[in-house]
């Protein structure tokens, strides 16, 4: 119908174009025409608006008893992070990520570092942790600013701001010395965190592997009842998503000629093997320097058992000097940083040591590079120092 009409407008187009307009009595004749093709066109309208709401009734209809049932995922990803049996409670409440957050090289504005803090500080709070001022010894500048984010439920950020901004001058390394006493008191408190931790896992009563595989296949059946779905299709079509012209016959014929290899068809479950090759190759792409990194730091990896230990050892032993009234403070919290970098490398070849083997694959380095927030960017930094 669509042809037709944009014929005969093109018909009338002509005949338009050909009627003189050179007097008054042509351009009346003129206009009673137009008014004539007008009044064809509106009730060729009216029929074409009175068509489409037929069909979109009998569509309507005919899905209006279908329901789609996709199951909520959207419990799992936390679920997931928190049974993680490679990671600790510093990297499963994400204190790791927020406290990166607080690094100089991670640009950001006061008022999201803020909120850094605060996130930090409700952490504690879900295992029975409360902190005050008292438990910040690094400083008296760093004290007072920590003060106004403690009571957190009466911040004030033109408050934060101005405090942040008298101590600042006292004390330039604010933001990185809390971020160091931070890193002290999640170690001084492990212990609670990871019964916190071992709590949670008692309640899922379930493992990791068999909760990503439950995941996993929800997905799937997600996916598989969308893929089926009327009132889907529909809606990609109305969105245009999907355009009607590649389900004409010609289209799909010439789609179906392109999934023959040597004369045989390729089956659905090829493609979708090929598919997911695919997808792990543009993840491995998007890691490949980081992968070849942790390839060669396994194979040059020497003895690290008892090292990391043996570091915060030393790191905790410094804290006790800097929470006492220290003369060499500055000092110290700089030796204090050095020696928290030096932990995070022994943390990251202890983690290597004991997820991989010789026959380790690309997705296990994958899956240490996304259960460890910080060895993606500890492991960028070392490779662009």
């Amino acid at each position: 119908m669509k042809n037709k009409v944009i014929e005969r407008i093109s018909v009338s187009e002509e005949i338009l174009s050909v009627l003189p307009k050179n007097n008054q009595i042509n351009i009346n004749n003129y206009i009673k025409e137009a008014n004539k093709i007008y009044a064809t066109y509106n009730k060729v309208l009216l029929q074409i608006e009175a068509e489409a709401r037929q069909r979109n009734k009998i569509i309507a209809d005919s899905i209006k008893d279908e329901t789609i049932n996709i199951k909520d995922t959207s419990a799992y990803p936390y679920q997931l992070k928190m049974i993680n049996p490679i990671t600790t409670p510093y990297e499963k409440t994400k204190i790791d990520k927020f406290l990166y957050y607080l690094n100089p090289e991670y640009e950001c504005e006061l008022i999201e570092i803020n909120q850094y803090i605060i996130e930090i500080i409700k952490i504690f709070e879900k295992c029975g942790i409360k902190l005050t001022t008292n438990d910040f010894t690094y400083g008296e500048s760093e004290k007072n600013f920590l003060s106004v984010l403690l009571d957190y439920e009466n911040y004030d950020e033109d408050k934060a701001q101005e405090v942040f901004a008298k101590n600042y001058w006292s004390s330039p390394n604010i933001i990185s010395n809390i971020q160091l006493n931070f890193k002290s008191l999640y170690y001084k408190n492990e212990k609670t965190f990871i019964k916190c931790n071992e709590e949670y896992k008692s309640k899922q009563n379930i493992s990791f592997y068999d909760l990503l595989k439950t995941y996993r296949k929800t997905i799937i059946e997600n996916e598989l009842t969308l893929d089926t779905s009327s009132k889907q299709y529909l809606q990609k079509f109305l969105t245009k998503n999907l355009s009607i012209n590649d389900y004409e016959d010609n289209n799909i014929k010439t789609l179906e000629s392109k999934l023959f290899l040597g004369g045989q068809s390729v089956s659905l479950p090829t493609l979708n093997g090929l598919y997911n090759v695919l997808i792990e190759y543009k993840m491995y792409e998007k890691f490949a320097k980081i992968i070849k990194q942790v390839a060669n730091d396994y194979q040059n990896l020497g003895k690290v058992k008892g090292l990391r230990a043996k570091k915060l050892k030393e790191i905790l032993k410094l804290d006790r000097r800097l929470s006492k009234n220290d003369k060499n403070k500055l000092e110290n919290l700089e030796k204090l940083k050095t020696l928290y970098q030096e932990y995070d490398e022994l943390y990251y070849l202890e983690v290597l040591s004991n997820n991989l083997n010789p026959q380790s694959r690309i997705s296990d380095v994958i899956y240490i590079l996304v259960s460890f927030y910080k060895f993606y960017y500890h492991l960028n930094k070392k490779m662009n120092p």
